[in-house]
C-alpha cells in the first residue's frame, strides 16, 4: 500500500517543510520510502531530507531518515525517483504514538529556483 507523505506533488521555491506529512503511528511495518522528483530548474541544486517524528510537539525533535542531493534539470518528462528500502531504514520511528515523517528541503540554490516533488511510503 503507497502512503503519501506530501500532500500531492508540491513545488516549492525555497528550502523549508513540504506540505503534507504522514502518520505512521499505525503503520507498523514500512517496506520503503520513495522520493519523486517531478521537475528542478536549470542550474539549480536541492538538498532533500525525509524526517520523523516521536515527538507530541511535531518534528521538534525530527531526525533524518534519508537525504537527497540533485542537481541539474530534471523535467516532467524525465523524472527522477529514489527509493530507501527497508534495510536503510534500520532508524525510522513509526508504529507508535506521535509517529510521523514529512519532507524538509534543506536548500535550494540557483536562480529562480523551482523543485517540483512527490513522496510515499510503502507498507
Amino acid at each position: 500500500m503507497l502512503n503519501e507523505i506530501t500532500s500531492g506533488a508540491q513545488t516549492v521555491g525555497a528550502a523549508g517543510p513540504v506540505t503534507g506529512t504522514l502518520d505512521t503511528s499505525a503503520i507498523a511495518n514500512i517496506e520503503s520510502i520513495t522520493l519523486e522528483v517531478l521537475g528542478l530548474t536549470a542550474g539549480a541544486a536541492a538538498r532533500i531530507t525525509i524526517e520523523d517524528t516521536a515527538s507530541a510537539t511535531a518534528f521538534s525533535d525530527a531526525q533524518p531518515v534519508a537525504v537527497f542531493h540533485l542537481q541539474g534539470t530534471i523535467q516532467p518528462s524525465a523524472t527522477l525517483a529514489q527509493t530507501i528500502g527497508r534495510d536503510q531504514l534500520q532508524t525510522l520511528r513509526n508504529g507508535a504514538a506521535n509517529n510521523k515523517l514529512r519532507v524538509n528541503v534543506l536548500q535550494l540554490t540557483g536562480a529562480a529556483a523551482s523543485l517540483t516533488l512527490n513522496a510515499y511510503a510503502a507498507s
